[in-house]
């Protein structure tokens, strides 16, 4: 992945991976290894610095902890924080004893040193966060003190010949004022770490590590077609922008007429291509012009580069890959920069003829029919139904013959696209639907099943008003009825596709008709998935309308004999043969798919996005409503992924199963582990249905550096403080294994990777949510009534922090129902209900938290609501507890 420029030596501390996070802030790239990594495997990832963490133990006890001494004659520099320093001062000779006043929380540090590196713009008297017990008595020979506090002489200490700093407070944590600046100073000022790490060296190591792992290898950056007018303006600014960097030598005018002219052809063009790698990078486009004359059909390709450091074979290989969709090719060629010795290398083992191009343009001229002067041959039934004249029309009809029917699909949203538009055609010609098609798309969502399946009687009355498609009403509910039917399907079988092309294998039926006489309307093929689908409810589904499907989404290939686009597997074969001399394409294995585990939170979110990103159909993200979520939090999760992330949700309702297992359970400990292990159970029995061949190899969970530190001990002796539902691996029955791509991660880390991904701020500002859920903000027993109670308690505090435009300004905020009853008075009458706690708190990263000084008057509001809205409830508080020494959630 990326250099390890700090390591960071573990010793148990709560606070370790804050120095990754903190350092990693500043783009240094930091990893973490226990204290006992051995000194070879230090060595081979060849660090700029080690920095050596805080730990629970004394350095003076007996089987203290104790790295290998030779990571102080590596040559580096040293830093040792709290326990870290203790070690050092304890090993070069100096004397560490138990504190008379131990320090636990904030200190004023006093600089005695103000000119050495490690302090270099950081104000005298900022406040460090201190937590030990213990301290240095007395420095080694060779350390001079930097720096005091009220309470501790030796605050801070270093040997700068052996370049060996130390600290005895906590520079990682958010409390300490300058603690970032300190750590900065010693990475890059001192060790002179690098400082390019970011979140999108993140995406494109984890999308690799995620392929590798599930056996998909990343694929090389292919020409995708867009039609979107505003992307192909922002690609074309990006080129120009570097071309004008790499030939400014020309002079402005020349830059300028080149880009006017380019943009020009690329307004004429009929097709627009970009180049983007894994994590949605431009680096080159393409357009092309098909043209129609005496001596056959071609498609001239243009395409420019934007990345500079491209090189000739990964343009051409690109090249070979985009001409993949265009299967009727019998012979191609190109041109190239005749100066690049290395690009004519390149060219010439491909085969391609000698030529000259100007610039960065490589022109491809594809010739469907080479050595004829005959016109390209087509299936006759494109020239029928419309008027001659109209080449308008003609080319629409064209255009589909040639580059959609008879081509397999095994998109869904495509499938279903056409899948409607079958049923819109009853009685009419398809030239009508298809000069509507675009209407359709628009007024139907781009047909989005998860979008037409929620279409109530409003949308109904909008579509039946609009005058651009087929204004049919039997036929509008058929679609949305087919919809809810078609995710059914989905969930089912994972996709609709897999449930489509299991009738014929997966292998297209192709048939070598002569004449369209011969073209049957139906078959007993299309009898039997008709009346499959007519018993699982679909409705226009006539064997003729499944026929005309199958031909047009590829199931079978009707193509006449002496059509040009029917029949070219010579063709085909040439572009494989030259694909071949640019890379192995011998069998693959197939890849294992992976099960995702989704709560709608910002965690499981990112998680579901990234793995979508990088294994594509092979993430199968799976969603239980365990009956212990917010209010409205399943129906919003559900529109979430369908709108925002467009992927595709499994939905499980186990609320029954869960309350049913929790009941009389009041234990925290145990209704964790009751959740955790039900959890697993529902995924597995779920993995059963999507996994007959044995296909589900690994769970996804969106588990985070907080949820581990806080249940295992990783990389080192971290002390447990309470388990986590969905960390510590599975239990014993399980046959999945775990893919955590956020373990080492914090929250805001989280979010700025959604970001790099393109997840919408308002997901991603979402607080976090507890995987064991409202469970653990009830104390005692879980039940349906008290759900009740807490769930609409929680939504008005939510409500009400929004609408005060504070929810923002917190980090976490929630409700915890108490079950404890007090008396009040509410009228006339006396009451004994239950109590609810609010609770808010600020933080970075939820290893430290605050509580939130809220206004009064907001409390006020939000008790007031809850007391008089929410019967059951007559009393509100407010805690005021911070972490430490609380924990955020209660439970």
């Amino acid at each position: 992945m990326n250099n390890v420029e700090m390591l960071v030596l573990d010793f148990g501390s709560q606070y370790t991976q804050l120095i990754a996070r903190r350092l990693r802030e500043f783009g240094v790239y930091t990893e973490i290894v226990p204290y006992f990594e051995s000194i070879d495997s230090i060595k081979a990832k060849n660090p700029k610095g080690i920095i050596l963490s805080g730990g629970p133990a004394s350095v003076y006890e007996e089987g203290a902890y104790k790295p290998d001494n030779k990571v102080f004659e590596l040559g580096i520099p040293v830093l040792g924080i709290c326990y870290g320093m203790q070690y050092i001062a304890y090993h070069f000779g100096g004397a560490v004893v138990r504190a008379k006043e131990q320090e636990f929380g904030k200190a004023q540090l006093e600089i005695l040193a103000p000119d050495t590196a490690l302090f270099a713009n950081v104000k005298n008297n900022s406040i460090v966060w201190m937590s030990h017990a213990d301290k240095v008595e007395k420095i080694p020979q060779g350390f001079s003190e930097l720096a005091k506090s009220v309470n501790t002489h030796y605050c801070a200490i270093a040997d700068t010949k052996r370049q060996i700093y130390a600290l005895q407070f906590h520079p990682e944590v958010v409390h300490s004022e300058c603690g970032g600046e300190i750590l900065k100073n010693f990475a890059v000022n001192i060790c002179r770490a690098d400082t390019s790490w970011n979140m999108k060296n993140f995406i494109t190591y984890e999308i690799d590590k995620i392929r590798k792992i599930t056996g998909i290898l990343s694929q090389t950056p292919t020409f995708q077609r867009t039609k979107d007018c505003a992307q192909q303006e922002q690609i074309f600014a990006l080129w120009q922008e570097s071309f004008t960097k790499a030939h400014g030598f020309m002079g402005a005018k020349l830059l300028e007429h080149i880009a006017t002219t380019l943009k020009q052809r690329i307004h004429n063009s009929e097709h627009f291509f970009a180049r983007k790698d894994d994590v949605g990078n431009v680096s080159a486009f393409g357009f092309c012009v098909y043209v129609e004359d005496t001596s056959g059909y071609r498609c001239n390709f243009e395409c420019y580069i934007i990345d500079r450091n491209l090189t000739q074979k990964e343009v051409v290989q690109s090249f070979l890959d985009t001409l993949m969709q265009f299967e009727n090719a019998q012979s191609f060629h190109t041109q190239w920069d005749t100066h690049d010795k290395k690009g004519l290398k390149v060219f010439s083992e491909l085969g391609f003829e000698k030529g000259a191009v100007c610039g960065d343009m490589v022109e491809l001229a594809l010739d469907y029919v080479a050595t004829t002067t005959q016109p390209l041959q087509r299936c006759g039934w494109i020239y029928r139904g419309y008027d001659a004249s109209d080449k308008a029309t003609q080319k629409l009809y064209q255009d589909y013959h040639d580059f959609e029917w008879g081509i397999p699909q095994h998109d869904d949203k495509r499938l279903f696209e056409q899948l409607v538009l079958e049923g819109m055609q009853a009685g009419l010609s398809w030239i009508t639907i298809l000069k509507k098609r675009e209407a359709f798309r628009a007024a139907f969502d781009d047909f989005d099943p998860h979008i037409v399946a929620t279409y109530d009687e409003a949308k109904i009355q909008e579509l039946m008003e609009n005058p651009d498609i087929i204004r049919n009403r039997a036929k509008i509910e058929s679609a949305i009825n087919n919809a809810k039917r078609f995710l059914e399907i989905e969930r089912e079988f994972g996709s609709f596709a897999k449930f489509l092309w299991d009738y014929v294998d997966n292998t297209p039926i192709i048939n070598h008709f002569e004449s369209l006489e011969e073209i049957p309307t139906h078959t007993p093929l299309s009898d039997t998935i008709a009346n499959d689908l007519k018993k699982r409810g679909f409705s226009f589904v006539g064997s003729t309308g499944i026929y005309a499907f199958m031909q047009s989404v590829g199931l079978v290939c009707d193509h006449l004999t002496s059509c040009a686009f029917g029949h070219t597997d010579k063709a085909k074969a040439s572009i494989d043969e030259a694909k071949n001399k640019l890379h192995d394409v011998s069998p693959k294995a197939k890849p294992h798919k992976v099960l995702c585990a989704v709560s709608g939170g910002v965690d499981s979110s990112v998680v579901a996005t990234l793995l979508y990103r990088a294994i594509g159909e092979n993430l199968i993200p799976i969603f239980v409503d365990t009956g212990l979520l917010r209010k409205g939090e399943r129906e919003a999760v559900e529109k979430m992924f369908r709108e925002n992330l467009h992927v595709p949700l499994i939905t499980i309702d186990a609320s029954e199963e869960f309350l049913g297992l929790l009941k009389g359970v009041r234990d925290p400990e145990s209704k964790r582990k009751i959740i955790g292990e039900t959890f697993i159970k529902v995924f597995e029995r779920e993995a059963k249905k999507h996994n007959a061949n044995g296909e589900i190899k690994f769970l996804a969970q969106g588990t985070l550096y907080p949820d581990v530190i806080e249940s295992v001990s990783v990389k080192g002796p971290s002390k447990t403080i309470k388990s986590h539902h969905n960390v510590g691996g599975l239990p014993e029955w399980m046959k999945f294994e775990l893919i955590e791509p956020l373990r080492e991660l914090f929250k805001d880390e989280v979010r700025a990777l959604g970001r790099e991904l393109g997840m919408p701020e308002s997901m991603l500002m979402r607080h976090p949510f507890p995987g064991p859920g409202l469970a653990i903000r009830i104390m005692g027993e879980v039940n349906q009534a008290d759900l009740d109670l807490l769930k609409e308690a929680d939504c008005i505090f939510i409500e009400e922090l929004h609408k005060w435009n504070l929810y923002d300004s917190v980090w976490q905020a929630f409700c915890v129902l108490l079950n404890v009853k007090s008396v009040g008075v509410m009228g006339d009458n006396r009451t004994y209900d239950n109590t609810i706690c609010v609770r808010a708190v600020e933080a970075l990263d939820g290893m430290t938290a605050t509580f939130s000084h809220l206004p009064h008057e907001f409390l006020e509001s939000v008790s007031n609501r809850i007391i008089n809205e929410v019967e059951g409830i007559n009393r509100v508080v407010y805690d005021i507890t911070s972490k430490p020494p609380g924990t955020i959630e209660w439970e």
